[in-house]
């Protein structure tokens, strides 16, 4: 019997509303359908005028080939209805918005829905709003006039929290805490006061802090949730986590308080006291894990109090802040460049070295080497991954190829390229709720796309 000949009973399910949903009915289709063949049938059974695109899954993954292709390579029985999930297929991103900035944008962060964050070479991080209008231009409140500042390479921000233990931090719901990290081997973190409805924003009075103990360039920073504590990775082959509080709060008048001095300008400058003498503050970090054996790039928390680490020495570890303790670590072929989990627990994604691919692990399933799932797609190193809030299965990807992927854990194509950065590299990607994908490039531009599905695209 020829491919085309082939029949086979399916029932459509889906958790889609009540006027998406067909009689769970078998239905005999043609095995050589395609997404887009099952699309026509689901179109014709609910008269959708103008027809909706949709996707499908079949025992949890996405139908990228024909039905019988498919349940051949699954070794699915066809005797009984083959149960087939249709879904809302993603809509191709459309951009909604773009700021420049001067100089190479070397990260982005859109954790908190109504700022974008961004780190820049030119030593400084910035707020945008939502629409890609810039909000602030944070410089380092510990540099010397005249000074140059270190290029930033890292940016994460600190969603509003409370003062009422009388901590330090933004105090207000409009508020958030910037933190940067960069060449000079600084962590900074800037309190900003956000008018959303009128896009602006400024700095809180003698908000500003400084995070000292890094021996070398800082690589990655990452907020824990809850925002209480920041976790840093650098080339000093150590991974910190600190307190929001615990920097050295600095007044620009005064230099750092409690009569110490600032730490060491990019410049090579330092302020000085009434004294006159100059002085290094201490770390006050938290907690330093070492174990690593070259550079650390990058950091990110699988929850409160467990936070991942990967570096230059190909391999990956988790660490507990509550023991202190290296928990985890797995050995992967190439080095990592960029990594994020899954909020609560589940797959770590990675990516770097030269094999342009995505990685994903799963620890719950307790393998030590080798990538449960890689994603190829990319033309050039890949060097930022971020999960969607909200979504287990989807994550974007940036390369230095110049592009955004979107992808869907549940196949191993990307549901759509996005061009962000043509000709130039894209340095940092992530989410801005899960209706929005950021990027940064060394075009200088930081850029946001708009993500729609199917049924609710104009």
């Amino acid at each position: 019997m020829s491919a085309e000949e082939v029949q086979i009973s399916c029932k459509f399910v889906t958790r889609l509303p009540e006027q998406y949903r067909i009689a769970p009915t078998p239905i005999a289709v043609p095995g050589k359908l395609t997404r887009y063949g099952l699309s026509e049938v689901i179109n014709h059974l609910l008269n959708l005028d103008p027809p909706k695109p949709f996707d499908f899954l079949v025992q949890g993954e996405l139908v990228r080939t024909s039905l019988e292709k498919l349940v051949v390579r699954k070794a699915i029985s066809v005797e009984s209805a083959l149960e087939v999930e249709y879904i809302p297929a993603v809509a191709p991103p459309s951009e909604e918005a773009t700021g420049k900035h001067e100089d190479w944008v070397s990260a982005v962060d859109g954790s908190w829905g109504a700022a974008v964050a961004t780190g820049c070479y030119d030593g400084t991080a910035r707020l945008w709003t939502p629409g890609g209008a810039l909000m602030i231009k944070l410089s380092p409140p510990d540099l010397i006039d005249g000074a140059s500042p270190a290029p930033v390479t890292t940016v994460c921000l600190l969603p509003p929290m409370s003062q009422g233990d009388g901590s330090r931090g933004s105090g207000t719901a409009t508020g958030c805490v910037v933190v940067a990290g960069g060449h000079d081997g600084v962590v900074r973190s800037w309190g900003v006061e956000v008018d959303a409805k009128r896009g602006v924003a400024s700095e809180i009075a003698n908000q500003s802090s400084l995070f000292v103990g890094h021996e070398g360039a800082v690589k990655c920073v990452a907020a824990a949730p809850g925002g209480e504590r920041v976790a840093s990775c650098g080339h000093d082959h150590t991974v910190r986590v600190w307190h929001r509080d615990a920097g050295f709060a600095f007044d620009k008048t005064a230099g750092v308080t409690a009569g110490r001095k600032t730490k060491k300008s990019q410049a090579g400058k330092r302020r000085k006291g009434d004294d006159g003498d100059d002085a290094e503050p201490p770390a006050r970090f938290l907690l330093v894990f070492t174990g690593h054996t070259d550079s650390v790039s990058a950091v990110a928390w699988e929850s409160s109090n467990v936070v991942w680490s990967g570096g230059f020495d190909h391999v990956l570890k988790s660490w507990d802040v509550e023991t202190r303790q290296n928990t985890q670590s797995y050995d992967v072929p190439k080095a990592i460049m960029g990594m994020a989990c899954v909020a609560g627990g589940g797959r770590v994604a990675w990516c770097g070295g030269g094999d342009k691919a995505v990685h994903m692990w799963d620890p719950r399933v307790g393998a030590t080497t080798g990538a449960t799932t890689s994603l190829m797609s990319h033309t050039g190193m890949v060097v930022s991954v971020r999960w969607c809030p909200g979504d287990e299965h989807k994550l974007v990807s940036c390369s230095y190829d110049g592009t955004l992927k979107l992808w869907d854990t549940r196949g191993k194509l990307p549901l759509h390229t996005v061009n962000a950065h043509e000709g130039e590299r894209a340095m940092g990607c992530d989410f801005h709720g899960p209706r929005r994908i950021v990027s940064g490039g060394t075009d200088g531009r930081l850029r946001l796309f708009k993500l729609e599905d199917s049924l609710t695209a104009a």
